[in-house]
């Protein structure tokens, strides 16, 4: 018998051994190898997903065609709706990143993103975890058609951008520039801001802040986009030059979010004039008052801070100071044509022991085209405080018209962050513009809205409302039939940590006569809400309430292309009545919900006084939990047949370890049901 020498057996091994280990050492995806600067901009070692040691993430694109699909092509203007929901081990996950490769990109999770240009587009999505692993995946999309818009339809495009702001046409590296958008032709038409700022940074942010740190030649460019996806561009040149002389971080750092600031509002003063007021880098108009040319006190500014607002002048500047600005409560009538800027750095700071219940620490009322401008502001009330009663709200709006509030924090309330009203009759607020506001730690609610009309709220958190019903996040409720709740718009926006529910919708005293509600939140993000509710209230991201009895209000609400993650509770509890106004979810996502609770994603409640539950629309919902329940619960009485589950419709792919079907319970019989269907799948 011939045997291989014993030499020849054991290179024949190594060399087995070699190519194996040169195999795997090769087997890693190449996309791996790019460092993800969108996410993390910090010089650090590269992780990959190949050093993990266990559950690795995976990014997949997905989109909204049948099974979760992508479109491969169409024709220019055109919007496609992404989805990252079938990304792996997506607990592990903490961010996402796409680019879109037409110079847009987003950290929104399942973003719409509409390409006006023909073209092969290779959309990328990254994911990453806590731990700095990232994973990447592309899909392409071939947009085809002219891309531009004929003279025809050029008439048609209603919005027009504009960059305004003290901007300088050259200047000495690190410069700091607060380039603005709020001139933009029409921009209650305008759903999209997107700053290129040919340095290698962008934004989407409305009114960015930004710092050019290297010389060269940099034309600027605003891009805004309308529903439509119509979209209008302007550019702006700076040159920058050389490196000044002065050293660190000039005016305050680059960001593409718009600029740091402190929660808290604090800020390290830059120097001090001779009435105790630190100098400001801020540019401001000629005829621009500072608050503390009216006499600061450090103990109790409210003299100064009145005196200001009450000047007359149409821009009046509230300056960073040594110290806070301390006030009592303050109300102002009648204003018209002002803007208020907070420098950064400044906190307005309830004085300690002098707010009643009833009293505001800033209020409009009757007021008309204010601007009150706040980035890295802070306003800030002493809950501790505040043991009992809810309206000790932190800046109200009654009865005013054209007001928009940007960059502002607003905190520690014993109400609301923000309280929007009407007149206590028919009167109501309109055409009220927040943006990047963040509203925390309040007693009642980080906003209230009780009647207005063209009321947009952008890229704002409201979290960790909690001390007296209904704790929560976002609450939208009429006091009387002659309120109103119409056009109401939240964009961008996160519901977190808050008491109760995310946003809490509720119409007990509107009914037929009232003019119908419409109310959209879309593209926002809800985790982690109802974290202690009163025993008498469903822990719930989203509470639907309407109506006494029978008679409730018509109109819509809808909720679209939100995701729902980290819940406690339930995603939606509603005891509505099927008829009146619809709730309608489409295209949203639910991603380890029902964490602490044993009821069920969803429940439709009967109430006692009514005689039908329901009005309710669920269309292309994704769920995801591993308790063993139901992922809709329909509990109703039986009332010997004269109660209807009525007016529910919907589609929805389940992801849960025991696919349990639609439950009812309560007595109530299926066979009742009119204009029911709810279909479902389970993955």
């Amino acid at each position: 018998m011939n045997l291989l020498p014993t030499k020849t057996v054991l290179r024949f091994f190594c060399l087995i051994i070699f190519g194996l280990a040169f195999t795997i050492s090769c087997s890693k995806d190449d996309e791996d190898d790019e460092v993800f600067e969108a996410i993390d901009k910090t010089e650090v070692a590269k992780k990959v997903n190949a050093t993990a040691a266990s559950r690795p993430i995976t990014a997949v694109i997905s989109g909204t065609l049948r099974g979760g699909a992508l479109p491969s092509t169409g024709k220019a203007p055109f919007k496609v709706a992404f989805k990252s929901w079938n990304s792996k081990n997506q607990d592990d996950i903490e961010s996402y990143f796409w680019d879109f490769n037409d110079g847009s990109t987003t950290r929104t999770k399942n973003p719409s993103h509409t390409f006006t240009k023909p073209g092969d587009y290779r959309v990328k999505l990254t994911v990453k975890t806590k731990g700095g692993f990232t994973h990447s995946t592309t899909e392409n999309i071939t947009i085809t058609g002219s891309g531009t818009t004929s003279k025809s339809e050029s008439s048609n495009i209603n919005i027009a951008a504009k960059i305004s702001g003290s901007i300088p046409s050259s200047g000495r590296a690190p410069l700091t520039v607060n380039f603005k958008a709020w001139n933009s032709t029409n921009q209650n038409y305008i759903k999209g801001y997107f700053w290129d700022f040919k340095d290698g940074s962008t934004t989407t942010t409305k009114n960015p802040t930004h710092t050019f740190r290297k010389s060269g030649t940099f034309e600027v460019e605003l891009s805004v986009k309308n529903a439509q996806g119509q979209t209008h561009s302007v550019t702006r040149t700076i040159t920058i030059t050389g490196s000044s002389s002065t050293s660190g971080n000039s005016g305050g750092g680059s960001s593409s979010d718009g600029g740091s600031s402190s929660s808290d509002g604090g800020s390290s003063s830059s120097g001090s004039s001779s009435n105790g007021s630190s100098s400001s880098s801020g540019n401001y108009p000629s005829h621009a008052v500072k608050a503390s040319s009216f006499g600061f006190r450090s103990g109790d500014a409210t003299a100064a801070f009145e005196a200001a607002i009450k000047s007359g002048s149409s821009y009046v500047v509230i300056d960073k100071q040594s110290s806070d600005w301390v006030i009592r409560p303050t109300r102002f009538y009648n204003l018209r044509n002002m803007t208020i800027v907070f420098e950064p750095g400044v906190t307005l700071r309830a004085k300690s022991g002098a707010f009643r219940d009833g009293n505001r620490l800033f209020e409009l009322v009757n007021s008309n085209n204010i601007t009150v401008e706040g980035t890295g502001a802070t306003f800030r009330m002493n809950k501790s405080e505040y043991t009992s009663g809810e309206q000790r709200h932190t800046f109200g709006i009654s009865r005013s018209t054209n007001i928009t509030v940007r960059g502002l924090t607003l905190r520690d309330s014993g109400g609301s962050g923000i309280y929007i009203v009407g007149d206590g009759g028919s009167g109501y607020s309109q055409n009220i513009t927040l943006e990047n506001i963040r509203s925390l730690n309040h007693r009642r609610d980080g906003i209230t809205i009780t009647s207005a009309q063209d009321v947009w709220v952008r890229n704002s958190v409201f979290s960790g409302s909690s001390g007296t019903k209904p704790e929560a996040g976002v609450v939208l409720e009429s006091d009387r039939s002659s309120q109103r709740l119409v056009n109401i718009n939240f964009e961008n926006c996160k519901f977190s940590g808050n008491n109760n529910a995310g946003v809490h919708f509720s119409t007990t005293r509107m009914n037929g006569s009232s003019r119908a509600v419409s109310v959209k939140v879309v593209d926002s993000e809800f985790s982690n809400n109802g974290v202690s509710p009163s025993s008498s209230v469903m822990a719930t991201e989203i509470y639907v309430g309407g109506g006494k009895g029978n008679y409730v209000v018509g109109g819509e609400i809808r909720f679209e292309r939100n995701s729902f993650n980290g819940s406690r509770g339930r995603i939606v509890f509603t005891r509505k009545s099927g008829d009146g106004f619809k709730a309608v979810f489409k295209d949203c996502e639910a991603t380890n919900v029902v964490g602490s609770t044993s009821g069920s994603p969803i429940r439709i409640e009967g109430s006692s006084d009514r005689n039908t539950a329901g009005g309710m629309v669920f269309d292309n919902f994704h769920i995801q939990y591993n308790r063993n329940v139901p992922f809709m619960h329909i509990n109703a009485p039986s009332r010997n047949g004269s109660f209807d589950i009525k007016n529910v419709s919907g589609s929805f792919t389940i992801k849960e370890p025991n696919n349990n079907p639609l439950k009812y319970s309560g007595g109530y019989k299926p066979s009742k049901n009119v204009n029911v269907s709810v279909n479902y799948r389970h993955i």
